[in-house]
């Protein structure tokens, strides 16, 4: 079976699963609401609807990998623009 372009410019699956973990849904409701984010703008950013991300958020529905690796990414960056200390003890 060849790959195509699309295919290619994919970092691996184990990559992938490793960035698709999502902090667990408590969580993931403090850090957007800690943010004063709406589901509407996390919903804008991930390019689904505010439902989604809510079924997301509270763990009634998981996303698809590539959703989920950004959904990860996207908490992650608004829990390390919104509480940087944080960010920095996790770093260390």
């Amino acid at each position: 079976m060849e790959r195509n372009s699309a295919q290619d410019a994919l970092p691996p699956l184990p990559q992938r699963v490793s960035a698709a973990k999502l902090p667990p849904p408590a969580e993931r409701v403090r850090i957007r609401r800690q943010s004063g984010a709406s589901l509407r703008d996390f919903a804008r950013e991930l390019g689904v609807s505010p439902v989604t991300v809510g079924r997301w958020e509270s763990g009634q529905f998981r996303p698809r990998l590539d959703q989920a690796v950004a959904y990860a990414r996207l908490l992650a960056a608004v829990d390390a623009a919104s509480n940087p200390t944080a960010a920095e003890e996790a770093a260390s």
